[in-house]
């Protein structure tokens, strides 16, 4: 290990233990529940850029924080204010459909659990990824290569089969939807503060697919 590593290292032991106070003393709930979108906002851009930092360290041998780290943050805290309102939009709306007989088992915790986190999965977690690809594939292109990518250009640049192996046939039906599963289990001001934590390991998947679809190209391309 580097010097570098145990400044780094420190900081993540830092930012756990701060992490840990806040949910032991009930704070980071009561900040979630006064100020959600901000705490949600802060929570992803904190956690998902941590462990984007982390994989980028263990994969390439380097920290990296530059302009698309920071540019990464501000997905990552946009995407925290778009989980903010779809967690109440998809659970609330499954609520809903469970009172009008749509679906079945109304009042059981664990089939409105189970519904919320398929719908979310099945509608806009997919997107969510798709998105993330393609704007940090923008990104990497603008504050790393200093190329201003087009319209056709980004979307070229994802290796789309790589990516929806990755998305439907391993981390939605494997991890995501029996995570989700609980995290809706929980009570609603406990939700965002799991769905951050989770973000640290989302930021992880994100960096490993980025590493395959540079592989998957690279291959096409020799």
């Amino acid at each position: 290990m580097k010097k570098q590593d145990y400044l780094y290292l420190a900081g993540y032991i830092v930012l756990f233990a701060v992490l840990g106070y806040l949910v032991a003393s009930n704070r980071l709930i009561a900040c979630n529940a006064e100020h959600p979108y901000l705490s949600g906002i802060v929570q992803f851009a904190v956690l998902a850029t941590a462990g984007e930092m982390l994989t980028t360290r263990v994969t390439d041998g380097r920290w990296e924080f530059n302009g698309f780290v920071v540019y990464k943050m501000l997905l990552w805290g946009a995407s925290g204010l778009l989980f903010t309102i779809v967690f109440s939009v998809f659970s609330n709306g499954v609520l809903c459909a469970m009172e009008n007989k749509m679906l079945p088992l109304y009042q059981n915790p664990w089939a409105t659990a189970l519904f919320t986190s398929f719908f979310l999965n099945l509608i806009f977690s997919p997107i969510h990824t798709i998105m993330m690809r393609l704007l940090s594939n923008y990104g990497e292109a603008r504050f790393v290569h200093g190329n201003r990518m087009g319209f056709y250009e980004t979307i070229n640049s994802v290796g789309w089969s790589e990516l929806l192996d990755f998305l439907f046939r391993k981390t939605l039906p494997f991890f995501w939807f029996p995570v989700n599963t609980v995290g809706f289990m929980l009570p609603v001001v406990l939700r965002i503060p799991f769905a951050a934590m989770l973000s640290f390991v989302f930021g992880v998947l994100m960096m490993i697919l980025r590493l395959r679809e540079q592989k998957q190209i690279e291959t096409i391309a020799s």
